[in-house]
């Protein structure tokens, strides 16, 4: 089944929320994997939620949209719930809601970008695409998948993800991708080459995992790509967080050439995995990032801030918390007005 929670500000489930504060929910009940991957509210304060069902042969994928107290919303699709059925393998990853109420929602299916729109009611939005679908292919360059996408205020849609090039040398290369489509779901062709930015962040493979918008409209990208390991069958990867200007170039004034490379576990058998980035009102960057070490078996969660211009803030001894500063990083993210701005999303 899924759960939504939703809690107090001392932590403690608010028991006037779904049954004692808890929302229990099945799209499919005759299929036991029903899966939730991503979630974002209206301006109204309706909560819709995107997944799939996988019965061992084909995905089903979701939107659900829940009001203030848990409850699915009757006039939203099928009593709460639009499903679409695509006869295929589809994942919904991600998920944002615009201005007018339509849910964007962004995966992949057969191993290739798929984003879709519903409307308003939870129908698939025709004017979109074709029938409220893009699927993207992009030539010699094989599988691809979307992780995270975001509209813009004047309509546009940004997607984060990474497409698969095989390079006729007998092996493949995962490139990190952003998308801007146009609000009818067309490539937008004034960004990057043809509506698409390759980012090659780093020495080999990359994947774009988070996408969040700067005050000035810049694009802030988060991911983790892969370093070279002189240990055999050890991983080694490092998390990224990119800065891409409006009409599709990396913005080499961010960081270290357009780029800030975060690697707290280092060496062969550690990996770094950026999951989320946001961007505050003043402009400086929140995110978090989950590392992993294949040697030991030691795990550890951070959660990190950069500077307006992808730099440490000065008073901040370390990029990450709980290692060093998280008094510090807590005050500025208190400065920023990011609290503020995640509670206005959760009213």
């Amino acid at each position: 089944s899924i759960y939504v929670s939703r809690h107090n500000a001392d932590g403690t489930l608010d028991e006037t929320y779904g049954e004692g504060g808890i929302a229990y929910l099945k799209v499919n009940p005759l299929i036991y994997m029903n899966c939730a991957f991503d979630a974002d509210f209206d301006e109204d304060g309706y909560l819709y939620i995107a997944g799939n069902t996988f019965d061992m042969i084909n995905n089903t994928a979701f939107v659900i949209c829940l009001d203030e107290n848990g409850s699915e919303k009757e006039d939203y699709g099928d009593n709460g719930y639009a499903v679409t059925e695509y006869g295929g393998g589809v994942v919904y990853e991600a998920i944002d809601v615009d201005a007018q109420g339509r849910a964007v929602v962004a995966g992949y299916i057969n191993d290739q970008i798929l984003v879709t729109r519903y409307n308003a009611k939870g129908n698939l939005d025709k004017t979109f695409g074709e029938e409220g679908t893009v699927v993207y292919t992009f030539g010699e360059k094989t599988n691809s998948n979307a992780f995270d996408v975001e509209v813009l205020d004047n309509g546009r849609i940004l997607v984060a993800g990474f497409v698969i090039e095989d390079t006729g040398e007998g092996y493949y290369i995962f490139n990190s991708c952003v998308l801007r489509l146009k609000s009818n779901g067309d490539l937008d062709n004034t960004f990057g080459d043809g509506g698409t930015l390759f980012l090659y962040a780093g020495e080999y493979d990359g994947y774009a995992t988070s996408i969040s918008i700067q005050p000035d409209g810049k694009y802030i990208i988060a991911g983790h790509d892969e370093l070279l390991s002189n240990t055999p069958d050890m991983p080694r990867s490092e998390s990224y967080v990119a800065r891409v200007n409006t009409n599709g170039t990396v913005d080499k004034t961010f960081g270290d050439n357009g780029f800030v490379k975060i690697e707290p576990f280092e060496g062969d058998g550690c990996v770094n995995y950026c999951r989320s980035i946001l961007s505050a009102a003043d402009g400086q960057i929140f995110g978090s990032l989950y590392s992993y070490n294949f040697s030991n078996h030691a795990s550890r969660a951070y959660v990190f801030n950069l500077d307006v211009d992808g730099k440490l803030p000065q008073l901040l001894q370390s990029y990450f918390a709980p290692v060093k500063g998280l008094y510090q990083l807590l005050k500025n993210a208190e400065d920023s007005g990011i609290f503020d701005k995640l509670n206005s999303n959760l009213m």
